[in-house]
């Protein structure tokens, strides 16, 4: 059996938030998800928006490689004032089991209150608050190069692909139409993409110099937004 056809799927019933659809919601909706997870027992939460596009099996591959009881908060680094470095959402936030105990230490309601206080002082960007909340308890924030919180473009996105180092794992501003016919050109050339001998230095090279164009761009956006 082509264990490449093999699916796996699973059924969670989540709380339905109170948080509202608004800049400030997004926010909420972060520290609900991640609270959620961490009463369900998750080893591993991934926080994703809808324009994104995840391949699901180069992030596990790539989380298989660490501890989920390890403290670790894993994305682009580089925006907002926190002392941890910054953090970034666009191109998805990954928090280890031991990140959530540590964060989760005093209990849910005085997370989501500390989560929701953070949030308000810094122009509510979850991904910021939650670098907050990391650094407070002790949880470092470290990039984890292939995930793309910029657009790319054709030849970008063909790179991206055919990258061995990093490995793709995470696209963004993809309309669902983008999502479908990515979907299927990775779905088609899986195999190509996924086992070229691409040069590993010049990949990782190539993601570091296009982070730290999005982190100025982004950085400069978020200021025209406050």
């Amino acid at each position: 059996m082509d264990e490449r056809k093999v699916k796996r799927s699973h059924s969670i019933a989540w709380h339905k938030s109170d948080c509202p659809d608004s800049h400030k919601g997004g926010a909420c909706k972060d520290f609900t998800a991640l609270a959620d997870a961490w009463d369900r027992g998750a080893d591993w939460v991934v926080l994703l928006g809808s324009d994104n596009y995840a391949i699901t099996s180069n992030i596990e591959a790539v989380l298989a490689k660490l501890s989920s009881i390890t403290p670790h908060v894993l994305g682009i680094k580089g925006c907002g004032d926190c002392k941890a470095g910054g953090l970034c959402g666009g191109g998805g936030q990954i928090f280890s089991r031991g990140a959530l105990k540590k964060m989760m230490v005093a209990g849910r309601e005085s997370y989501m209150n500390e989560s929701l206080a953070e949030a308000a002082s810094c122009g509510n960007w979850g991904d910021v608050s939650n670098c907050r909340v990391a650094f407070a308890h002790g949880v470092s924030v470290s990039d984890l190069p292939g995930l793309h919180g910029w657009h790319l473009n054709v030849q970008e996105l063909q790179d991206a692909l055919s990258s061995t180092n990093p490995l793709p794992l995470t696209f963004h501003y993809l309309k669902p139409d983008e999502i479908k016919t990515l979907h299927a050109l990775i779905a088609e050339h899986a195999e190509s993409y996924f086992r070229t001998t691409f040069q590993a230095e010049e990949g990782l090279a190539r993601w570091y110099q296009q982070r730290e164009e999005y982190v100025a761009e982004e950085r400069k956006r978020r200021r025209m937004l406050q």
